[in-house]
């Protein structure tokens, strides 16, 4: 979206081999039990004072298929925008911080079975996270780790190779 706005997303999104830019202050909003899935991009963009979210409204499962990745500089994830309730996010596919920015994760509860990278940038996570991924971080990345308990299958980080 190159201007503010909200899509609400119901009965799943599937991408077929595209991206979906999310900048200015938009917000791509599911509602319910939802799946993210096929394969492509969701970008999460650095125009705009906030935002820039993949919000889940009320009492939500948000799936994230295998062939998804959501990257960006800046953005949100998980947070509701419109209605309060309990957000579970599972992940199969690709959470990744890559534009320099802070990518921050606040669902209620995650399970990550895909992969969750602080390239570069920051990838926040304020959520408890379990499950059989992967956490990567980077030289030029930085993970915040908070609000509750992480048992995460493998803990990856990258350093830069001595000058």
């Amino acid at each position: 979206a190159s201007g503010t706005g909200l899509q609400r997303v119901t009965n799943g999104l599937t991408l077929d081999n595209g991206t979906v830019d999310l900048n200015s202050n938009s917000v791509l909003s599911f509602a319910g039990d939802q799946t993210l899935g096929g394969t492509g991009t969701i970008v999460l963009g650095s125009t705009g004072a906030s935002n820039r979210a993949l919000s889940m409204e009320g009492s939500t499962v948000l799936t994230v298929g295998q062939s998804v990745v959501v990257r960006g500089h800046s953005g949100t994830i998980g947070q509701a925008h419109l209605a309060g309730g309990t957000q579970n996010l599972v992940n199969h596919g690709s959470i990744i911080s890559d534009g320099g920015g802070t990518i921050t994760v606040t669902p209620t509860a995650m399970i990550n079975n895909g992969l969750m990278r602080a390239q570069v940038g920051t990838l926040t996570i304020q959520a408890p996270l379990s499950g059989s991924g992967t956490l990567q971080v980077d030289a030029s990345g930085v993970a915040n780790l908070a609000n509750g308990a992480k048992s995460q299958g493998q803990l990856l980080m990258v350093r830069l190779a001595p000058p």
